[in-house]
């Protein structure tokens, strides 16, 4: 009995594994059930026993990838630290999750010709394990005075993602343009930085002269 509930769980590792490849590649339009079969060397009905349909097959490809990023070493905010240094080491294991994780933009990337319907309904139940420790400690250093009050952090999280998503679905085209290779890790550190350096400046909270609101440490 053991042995028949391993041989099951390999036989659906290799399956997702395959489906992704191809879903990656192809888009849920273009995957053919058939040829993710053969790929995995299952029978095509495993697939249905499984899953039921393709469609169920695909969400569950986006639910497997998207966790991926939820579990990657996220850095824990420090309530009682400064939320913008939380904020920028966000920011940064972000992007380079992004960066070793092209599966993860291109399906992104596959859901936003298709109006994320279907990513849609991951992303919702999956986001607070990601991407909302961001929105908390966004919000936080909002609340304390570091961010300007008017900027809401669900838009600044937003408007941070769409950035770096944006760089990483574009990169081949970049590369023309720009004329760099943007797979090597110091280009694309530059253009972290200056990521960063965009975001922070833009949302910084400032006094009457102009200045950034500097972190001040609460004695506890």
């Amino acid at each position: 009995m053991k042995k028949r509930k391993r041989d099951a769980q390999r036989t659906q590792e290799k399956l997702l594994e395959t489906a992704e490849q191809v879903f990656v590649e192809k888009g849920f339009d273009g995957a053919r059930v058939d040829e993710i079969a053969n790929l995995a060397a299952i029978n095509k009905r495993m697939i249905y026993v499984f899953y039921g349909s393709k469609e169920n097959l695909y969400i569950e490809v986006l639910r497997t990838t998207f966790r991926k990023l939820f579990k990657s070493n996220l850095p824990t905010p420090d309530p009682s630290g400064d939320p913008l240094a939380d904020t920028e080491a966000i920011m940064r294991w972000y992007f380079w999750f992004l960066s070793d994780n092209p599966n993860y933009v291109r399906l992104l990337g596959w859901e936003t010709l298709n109006d994320g319907n279907r990513a849609g309904k991951v992303l919702f139940e999956l986001m607070e394990e990601g991407l909302g420790p961001l929105q908390k400690i966004v919000k936080l250093a909002r609340e304390q005075g570091y961010i300007q009050n008017d900027m809401p952090s669900h838009k600044i999280v937003t408007i941070l993602n769409e950035v770096c998503l944006g760089f990483f679905a574009r990169r081949n085209l970049l590369e023309i343009l720009w004329g760099q290779d943007l797979n090597d890790k110091s280009n694309q550190e530059d253009m972290l930085n200056l990521i960063i350096k965009i975001v922070m400046e833009g949302i910084r909270a400032r006094d009457e002269n102009g200045r950034a609101v500097p972190f001040v440490r609460k004695d506890t």
